[in-house]
């Protein structure tokens, strides 16, 4: 059996860009573009952490 990484990866992108979105409006009703860019990166990354293990963290995500 073989996994469609691709497929898993585009939904998880797909959910992250959408819930980073939601999140970016919910507080602000005119959040800046800054502002939105950031929750979406961070939903992004969140959904794909969710699905897949890195051996190697670099040392930037450990920090936030």
């Amino acid at each position: 059996m073989r996994v469609n990484e691709y497929k898993i990866i585009s939904e998880a992108v797909e959910r992250g860009v959408n819930w980073g979105f939601i999140r970016s409006t919910k507080y602000a009703e005119e959040p800046s573009l800054d502002a939105q860019k950031d929750e979406i990166v961070k939903a992004v990354m969140l959904e794909i952490c969710d699905n897949f293990i890195f051996s190697d963290i670099p040392e930037q995500a450990e920090q936030e």
